[in-house]
C-alpha cells in the first residue's frame, strides 16, 4: 500500500499527511489589546508537551462567553503567536452542522490525504479518514523517526445542535489540542464530561478596554481616562467597543459625545435607534427569539435572586410561568450568569444586553414585561425589591417614549413601591415620576411627594424633606379616607421632627390625634392613629417627657393584641409592632431600665428582620442600641457582628452618614471601654470624625442652597460660612493626622432623633 493510501477505517490503515499544513484563517485584528492572562492559560493547556505523542486523548480547552466577548478573536491570536509550535492548524466554523462536512474535505485536500476526485467519490469517508489521521498524524516523509505532527484544532462558536456531528469528527484518543469556542458554558463537558476544561470569559480590564477603544478610533493609545466612562458604560464587552470605536471614527466624534448619543437612543424604538451598538449586538444575540422572561430581567437591576422569580401572585399562580427553563436557555447562551447556591442563588446579565434587549421591545411587550415586573417585586420582600425598583424607575419614562402607558392598577403598584423603596434605596430621590401629570395620577401623586420626602431625610437633606413633606401634607389633609389623612400628619411630623422642631411636633400630632380619633373608623376600633402616636412618642422622648411615649406605645400595642391577637408578631404587616418596641426599649434606657430596654429591642429586631429585612435603617438603629448594650454586659462577640452589619448598611452610597458617624462612634467608645483595644479604637474614632465632617458639611451646603433658592439670603449665607469653616477644619485636621476628641453630643445633633 502506498504511504498516501485512503484509510478505510479497518485496523492497520495508516496515511500520511503533507505538512507543513496550515489552514486558511479569518484576520487577526491589529487592534487586539489585554488577555494576556487567558493567551497564558492557553499556552499551559495547548502546547505540546514532552512524550505527548501517545498520549490518550488530545488536550482540549474550551473559552466560554456571550457573543462578542472576545473568543474567537483570542483563538485567532493564540493560533497567530503559536503557529511555530505545531505542524498543522485548522479554523473551522462550527457554529452549523452542515459546515464539518466541507471543512473536513478541505481539511483532507489540504493535508493530501485524498486526491479531489477520490474525495467526491468516497464523501462518506471524509469524517473518518481526518479522523484517523488526527489520532495517528503521520507525516509524508522518508524519516521514520520524525515522530507524530503536532496540531492544532480550533473549532469555533460550537452550539449544543453541533454536539453529535461533534463527536463523530473529533478523535477521541491520540495527541493533539483542540480549543472550542462557545456561547454555552457546558461546552468545557462536551468532548470529555469526565475532566472538562475550560473558563468563562468576562470582558476586557478597563484599562485595556479603555486602550482598545482609542486604537481602534483614533489609532493611538493616549490617556486613558476619557475613554472611561464610555467602556464601563459598555460592560467593557469588545464587540460593542469596537462599534463605538468604529462609529466615531466615522462621525470624527469622541467617546463623549457617542455616550450621550448612546444614552438617548436605547431608549428609542428599534426603528430609530441606527447609530448606537445595542441594535447590532441584538441581532447578534438573536434577542427577537429568546424568552419572555429576557423583557423582565431587562428593566432590573443587573444583580438578581433567583427566588425573586419563582414568586406568585395574589392569585396565587407564577407570575413566571417556568423560569428554571427560561433560565438555563438564557444561561447556556452566556447572556445570563449564575452564581451561589440555594436561596442566595443570584443571576447577573450585562447591562448592554439589557439594552439591546429594551430596545427590541415594542409598546405593548414594553409594559407588559414592566407590569410583570411590578407583579414580582410587590410580591418579594421590600430590601429585595428595592435595587429593582430602583432600576424599573429609571425606565419609567421610556413608557411615554413608546407611547404606551400603564393601566391604573398597574400605576398605583408602582407608586406603592416606590414610596417602599425610597426607605432603602434614598439616594435615588424619585422626582421624575413628577412630571406625570398630577390631576391623573391623585394618590400616586401623593404616594410620590411622600416618598421624596423620605428619601431626602434619608440622604440628610432635612430642608427639601420638608418641602416634599408640606406638598405632601397639603395634597392629602383634605382627604376623606382614614389612612391618607393619617399618612399626611405622619410624613409633616417626621419631618419636624428630624428637623429637631420637637415642640412643633408635639403640638401638631395632638391636633391630628384629636382629629383621627373623632373618625368613624377609630370609634368602632378599625383604626389606631399609629404613625401620629409613633413621632408623638419621639418628640416626647425629645423634650424629655419619655413617661408619656410608655403610655403611647403600650395603649398601642393593647389595641394590637386586641385586634391581631396572637398573630400579630407573626404577620408580615407586624412592622409597626417593632417600631412600638423600639421606642419602648428608648424609654425603658431614659429610666435606665436596660435589662428591660435591652429585651424591647430584642423583641423589636426579630419582627424586623423578618418583615423589613436585614438591610432596613430600623433594623439597624436597633442594632446599634444592642451592640452597645451587650458590649457593656460583657457579650463581646455578639457586640462586634451588630456593629459590624449596622455599618456594612449605613456605609452604602451616599446616605446615612450621620448614622455611619454615630455608629462608628460609639464602637469606638465599645472597644476603648469594653474590650481594651484602643488601637482599633481609634481607628474607628478618626473614621467617625471623618464622616461627621463630611455629613455635617455636606448638611450645610444642603441648607445654604435650598435658604438661597427660596430667598432667604441671610440664613443661606450663615450655612456657606459654616461650611466653609468646617471644610477648612477639616483639612487642618488631615495634616496633623490627630482626632479632634468630637463628643457623642456632636454626633447626636446631626443624626434622627430615632438613631440616639
Amino acid at each position: 500500500m502506498s504511504s498516501n493510501a485512503i484509510a478505510t477505517g479497518r485496523p492497520g490503515r495508516v496515511f500520511h499527511a503533507r505538512l507543513p499544513c496550515h489552514f486558511p484563517t479569518p484576520d487577526p485584528s491589529p487592534t487586539f489589546v489585554g488577555r494576556d492572562d487567558i493567551l497564558s492559560t492557553l499556552d499551559d493547556e495547548l502546547l505540546p508537551r514532552a512524550g505527548n505523542e501517545r498520549a490518550r486523548g488530545p488536550q482540549t480547552f474550551a473559552l466560554c462567553g456571550i457573543g462578542g466577548i472576545g473568543k474567537s478573536e483570542i483563538a485567532l491570536q493564540f493560533m497567530r503567536r503559536r503557529r511555530g509550535s505545531f505542524d498543522a492548524t485548522f479554523f473551522i466554523s462550527a457554529e452549523n452542522p452542515d459546515t464539518f462536512d466541507k471543512a473536513f474535505s478541505d481539511m483532507a485536500l489540504k493535508l493530501e490525504l485524498l486526491t479531489r476526485k477520490k474525495a467526491q467519490d468516497r464523501q462518506a469517508s471524509i469524517r473518518t479518514t481526518v479522523r484517523e489521521w488526527l489520532s495517528k498524524p503521520c507525516r509524508k516523509s522518508a524519516d521514520t523517526t520524525a515522530g507524530y505532527a503536532k496540531w492544532l484544532l480550533v473549532l469555533d462558536n460550537v452550539g449544543s445542535g453541533s454536539l453529535r456531528v461533534l463527536r463523530e469528527c473529533i478523535p477521541l484518543g491520540g495527541p493533539g489540542s483542540i480549543l472550542l469556542t462557545s456561547r454555552d458554558p457546558g461546552a468545557k463537558h462536551y468532548l470529555f464530561p469526565d475532566a472538562p476544561r475550560g473558563l468563562d470569559l468576562g470582558p476586557l480590564a478597563e484599562e485595556a478596554a479603555a486602550g482598545l477603544l482609542q486604537r481602534r478610533s483614533t489609532g493611538q493609545t493616549g490617556n486613558p481616562d476619557a475613554a472611561l466612562p464610555l467602556v464601563r458604560r459598555l460592560d467593557c464587552l469588545p464587540a460593542a467597543i469596537v462599534h463605538a470605536a468604529d462609529f466615531i471614527k466615522a462621525k470624527g466624534g469622541t467617546s463623549e459625545k457617542y455616550l450621550k448619543r448612546y444614552e438617548i437612543e436605547i431608549s428609542l424604538p428599534w426603528s430609530e435607534a441606527e447609530g448606537v451598538c445595542a441594535r447590532t449586538l441584538g441581532r447578534r444575540w438573536k434577542l427577537e427569539s429568546l424568552p419572555g422572561l429576557l423583557s423582565v430581567l431587562a428593566l432590573l437591576d443587573c444583580d438578581i435572586r433567583e427566588s425573586l422569580l419563582r414568586l406568585n401572585n395574589t392569585s396565587g399562580q407564577p407570575v413566571i410561568a417556568d423560569p428554571e427553563s427560561a433560565c438555563n436557555n438564557l444561561a447556556g447562551q452566556s447572556l445570563i450568569r449564575r452564581s451561589g447556591d440555594g436561596e442566595k442563588k443570584t443571576l447577573s446579565i450585562h447591562q448592554v444586553v439589557q439594552d439591546a434587549a429594551r430596545q427590541m421591545m415594542g409598546p405593548s411587550e414594553f409594559r407588559r414585561a414592566f407590569e410583570t415586573s411590578l407583579a414580582l417585586l410587590d410580591a418579594g420582600a421590600a430590601d429585595v425589591a428595592a435595587p429593582h425598583v430602583v432600576s424599573l424607575f429609571r425606565h419609567f419614562p421610556t413608557l411615554e417614549k413608546k407611547q404606551t402607558e400603564l393601566q391604573p392598577l398597574s400605576l398605583k403598584t408602582f407608586m406603592k413601591l416606590v414610596v417602599r423603596a425610597a426607605m432603602y434605596e434614598p439616594q435615588h430621590p424619585f422626582s421624575c415620576v413628577l412630571s406625570t401629570n398630577p390631576f391623573r395620577m391623585g394618590e400616586q401623586y401623593a404616594d410620590i411627594l411622600m416618598s421624596l420626602s423620605s428619601a431626602y431625610h434619608c440622604i440628610g437633606n432635612g430642608f427639601k424633606g420638608m418641602f416634599y413633606a408640606k406638598l405632601h401634607f397639603d395634597q392629602r389633609k383634605s382627604d376623606s379616607d382614614v389612612l391618607s389623612l393619617e399618612m399626611a400628619y405622619a410624613e409633616f411630623l417626621l419631618a419636624l421632627l428630624l428637623n429637631g422642631e420637637f415642640g412643633k411636633a408635639e403640638q401638631m400630632a395632638s391636633d391630628a390625634r384629636k382629629i383621627l380619633m373623632a373618625t368613624e373608623e377609630f370609634k368602632k376600633g378599625e383604626f389606631w392613629p399609629q404613625w401620629v402616636d409613633f413621632h408623638l412618642s419621639w418628640a416626647a422622648i425629645g423634650e424629655g417627657r419619655a413617661k408619656e411615649a410608655r403610655r403611647l406605645m403600650e395603649g398601642l400595642l393593647k389595641w394590637r393584641q386586641e385586634k391581631y391577637g396572637e398573630k400579630d408578631v407573626k404577620s408580615v404587616k407586624s412592622m409597626k409592632t417593632a417600631y412600638a418596641y423600639q421606642i419602648l426599649g428608648v424609654v425603658e434606657e431614659k429610666a435606665d431600665m436596660i435589662d428591660k430596654a435591652i429585651k424591647n429591642w430584642e423583641i423589636s429586631l426579630n419582627i424586623y428582620k423578618r418583615t423589613e429585612g436585614e438591610h432596613s435603617f430600623r433594623t439597624n438603629q436597633v442594632r446599634v442600641k444592642l451592640g452597645e448594650y451587650y458590649g457593656q454586659r460583657g457579650r463581646h462577640g455578639e457586640a462586634v457582628k451588630l456593629f459590624e452589619t449596622a455599618l456594612e448598611y449605613f456605609g452604602k452610597g451616599g446616605y446615612y452618614k450621620a448614622e455611619r458617624a454615630r455608629t462608628l462612634f460609639k464602637k469606638s467608645q465599645f472597644l476603648e471601654r469594653d474590650m481594651e483595644d484602643k488601637t482599633g479604637a481609634k481607628k474607628a474614632r478618626r473614621e467617625a470624625e471623618e464622616v461627621w465632617y463630611a455629613a455635617r458639611i455636606e448638611y450645610c451646603y444642603n441648607g445654604a442652597q435650598f435658604l438661597d433658592k427660596m430667598g432667604n439670603k441671610v440664613a443661606a449665607e450663615k450655612f456657606w460660612t459654616e461650611a466653609k469653616e468646617l471644610e477648612d477644619t477639616f483639612r487642618q485636621r488631615g495634616a496633623r493626622k490627630k482626632v479632634d476628641n468630637l463628643k457623642l453630643r456632636d454626633f447626636d445633633n446631626i443624626v434622627m432623633i430615632m438613631s440616639r
